[in-house]
């Protein structure tokens, strides 16, 4: 006789027997107020009823009145309250996570405060540690400091810019640090890193560049005996505080948006007539100052013209540009989609707004994702001193200098 699922009602009472393997774990909800529950039971062979959980006959679970409730309710979930809860949530994808890391992250993202342990926290939980494994160590900070005399406040922003951090120098002026590692693993990453020192060094010759001024901020990490067991070579890059970059600022007139961008069309051809293509100018690498002047920041994806190209943002690059080997032209279509994008700019809203502008996101990694016809009809609608500003960059990009 095969067996068939029947359903039975008994007491919670009666899942208590005097064995252990008689208590049976049943959803709350499951249990009615007047304590009785409906359990599933198959029907053996012999026509006899068998409860599914335990394997024992119903005619076992006889009710006693003196018995104490046998209701074991589930466990609840677990939730992100502690330090053991973020590396349990981190551990769902083989992924361990310090003390230290597990402290911060609860500090540093309190919405999630109370989330449930799932999968899909748990790479929330793994992305953020990661990012705080880049920032600099207090052994860093410390070396840094001793070396340049420049006191290092917190992070410049919440987990956006893991590598960057506030502080003060010797004048009481506000600058920012971005630690940079030359002993990376990584050879594309060194390779980088490298790149973006060249250009940091040469920055101080064009008054159209952020200044930035890289010191060592190397470090000996030693255990409790004094015995070295980690070395750091990271570099300290400094750059000035700046209140606001492009991304930021206000819907300007054609004629006032064509004057500033004169500033980021003379950085372009300093670090051009170096062989270097910047590689990634966008809105948010114009930095402005307090005194209103842009300058061209972010040199981590620059490259010698001629190289494969390691880092771009490819919605300020046309879906029809070869994202494979850097080129001069890269950075002057770069500028005439932020220009597009600036234009579209209306008061109250964010700089990738999609007013009029349209991206083609089936486009790999290696190619552009702004389609050019919107582009285009955007760069068309330029009046005054900005029509002539972008007919000249379209000459540099065409002519690739």
């Amino acid at each position: 006789m095969d067996e068939r699922a029947v359903d039975s009602c008994c007491f919670v009472e009666d899942l208590q027997g005097p064995s252990s393997n008689l208590v049976i774990c049943v959803a709350k909800a499951d249990v009615n107020s007047d304590g009785s529950v409906k359990l599933q039971h198959t029907l053996d062979p012999a026509g006899v009823a068998v409860c599914t959980q335990c394997g024992f006959r119903m005619t076992l679970h006889r009710r006693k009145p003196d018995a104490p409730v046998a209701y074991v309710p589930p466990p609840p979930p677990r939730t992100l309250r502690s330090v053991l809860d973020v590396q349990v949530c981190a551990g769902l994808l083989g992924v361990a996570v310090s003390d230290a890391e597990a402290l911060e992250f609860l500090t540093l993202k309190p919405q999630y405060l109370g989330a449930e342990v799932n999968r899909d926290i748990a790479r929330i939980v793994v992305n953020a540690c990661q990012q705080l494994r880049q920032r600099a160590h207090t052994s860093t900070r410390f070396s840094f400091s001793h070396i340049t005399f420049i006191a290092l406040n917190g992070p410049f922003d919440d987990m956006d810019h893991p590598k960057l951090v506030t502080g003060m120098n010797t004048r009481g002026a506000p600058v920012v640090v971005k630690f940079v590692d030359r002993s990376s693993p990584d050879v594309e990453q060194r390779l980088s890193v490298e790149m973006e020192l060249r250009v940091c060094k040469m920055s101080g010759d064009c008054p159209h560049l952020v200044p930035c001024d890289p010191k060592d901020a190397r470090a000996a990490v030693e255990d409790r005996q004094g015995v070295q067991i980690a070395h750091s070579e990271k570099i300290g890059i400094i750059m000035p505080h700046y209140p606001v970059t492009a991304a930021r600022c206000p819907p300007l007139k054609h004629s006032l948006l064509a004057t500033k961008l004169q500033s980021i069309v003379g950085a372009l051809h300093f670090l051009h007539k170096n062989q270097i293509v910047h590689m990634d100018v966008k809105p948010s690498n114009i930095f402005i100052d307090h005194d209103g002047e842009w300058r061209l920041g972010d040199f981590d994806a620059c490259c010698t013209v001629g190289e494969h190209v390691r880092g771009t943002t490819t919605g300020f690059h046309l879906s029809t540009t070869d994202l494979h080997t850097a080129t001069f032209g890269h950075d002057w279509g770069m500028l005439l989609c932020t220009i597009a994008v600036l234009m579209t700019r209306r008061s109250g809203e964010r700089v990738d707004s999609p007013v009029r502008i349209e991206w083609d996101l089936s486009r790999g990694s290696r190619s552009g994702h702004m389609v050019p016809r919107a582009r285009d009809d955007i760069l068309n609608g330029a009046t005054d001193e900005l029509r002539e500003a972008i007919a000249t960059v379209r000459c540099y990009e065409s002519e690739g200098v």
